[in-house]
């Protein structure tokens, strides 16, 4: 089994590379002059193109690859697009950038959960996963608060050579981490859509995120806002989500479902009321704070409903639930960018709107 603690410490600052990545990339696309439908483009299509691609095949890269270089890798991938951007002077580097965070991605995600889910017997998987993922909120947290204080600094681009130092001295710590293989073969079941059900009513949130962290960026500080500001912004999103996460502990599966349907109900209500209001942190705050609770919600539940049964059916899922969070991230973005140079940015916030009104509705359904 991997070391929990060195799983932690290297998970933490990979979650610091990933947030300072996905805050500021924006920001620096806005600043040589992209349009918010370039922005969706690079920072969704882009991005999550090979994350997509490639996590369809986890179970394959699981069974041909030793284990103990997955994790690794992904830091160090991690850290080759965050130098890219900190050189980028064009939006080709930017585009070269998020190519290979998308491969990060894939090696981090859903590699690195189906190395715990199958790392760890089933009464001590809920907590390897619990332990895993909120290091990577906490390094999002931490990411988030000081890479906008950095970028405010230290000036933006040099916020990324920061950021490709903390992934770099990830890969060994991770490195240390060292899971073994263990047996696990292909299964020849095949799945019932209701297997799917889970992943596929996930969705909703994750386009909503998505959406908030491509085009959210570039379009406050065009307002008026500072990369500090939408820093502490997303340390709240971010900080709704580690609460969030402890708070289901103490949860039954009923109460879950309830309490996503309410708060993606009151998300929805104060994104329009965010229409007829003047952009501001404290106005966007009342929206990322629900926004990163829906998440979290949706996030965990799903991850530990589809990761139960044979390991190899595990992966499979796990592998597919990655693929479909790596679509909405696709697919946000871009529908986002388009519709704010389209129609303005109170268009982007309907969008959010009948999203959450959707997430509301399957989550009764599941």
């Amino acid at each position: 089994m991997p070391n929990l603690r060195t799983l932690w410490t290297g998970s933490l600052l990979m979650g610091f590379a990933l947030m300072s990545m996905m805050q500021n990339a924006p920001i620096r696309a806005v600043e040589l002059e992209a349009s918010f439908t370039q922005v969706g483009f690079l920072m969704g299509f882009i991005r999550n193109f090979p994350y997509v691609l490639l996590s369809v095949f986890t179970a394959a890269v699981l069974l041909r690859m030793r284990w103990s270089l997955l994790l690794p890798s992904s830091a160090i991938f991690m850290t080759v697009s965050s130098l890219l951007m900190w050189l980028a002077d064009n939006l080709d580097t930017v585009f070269f950038s998020q190519l290979l965070m998308g491969v990060a991605m894939f090696l981090f995600f859903p590699c690195g959960e189906s190395i715990v889910a199958n790392s760890y017997p089933k009464n001590e998987r809920l907590r390897a996963f619990s332990l895993f993922l909120s290091a990577v909120s906490m390094g999002f947290l931490i990411g988030s608060l000081a890479s906008g204080a950095l970028a405010s600094i230290l000036g933006l681009q040099n916020q990324f050579l920061i950021s490709a130092a903390v992934s770099s001295a990830a890969a060994p710590v991770l490195a240390k981490a060292n899971p073994s293989n263990p047996e696990i073969t292909i299964s020849r079941n095949k799945h019932s859509l209701k297997s799917f059900e889970p992943i596929i009513y996930a969705a909703p949130y994750f386009i909503v995120l998505a959406s908030t962290y491509a085009v959210l960026p570039g379009y406050l500080v065009r307002e008026g806002l500072t990369e500090l500001d939408v820093g502490v912004l997303f340390f709240l999103l971010v900080g709704a989500r580690v609460l969030t996460s402890y708070v289901l502990s103490r949860l039954e599966p009923a109460r879950v479902k309830l309490l996503l349907s309410i708060l993606s109900i009151l998300t929805t209500l104060w994104a329009i009321v965010l229409i007829y209001l003047p952009p501001s942190a404290a106005a966007f705050a009342l929206l990322l704070i629900p926004v990163g609770a829906t998440v979290s919600i949706a996030y965990v539940y799903t991850l530990y409903r589809v990761s139960g049964g044979e390991s190899a059916s595990s992966v499979f899922l796990i592998g597919i639930f990655e693929a479909l969070i790596g679509i909405c991230f696709l697919v946000g973005p871009v529908v986002a960018g388009f519709l704010a140079d389209l129609y303005g940015f109170y268009s982007v916030l309907l969008f959010f709107s009948l999203s959450m009104l959707i997430g509301a509705f399957l989550a009764q359904k599941s």
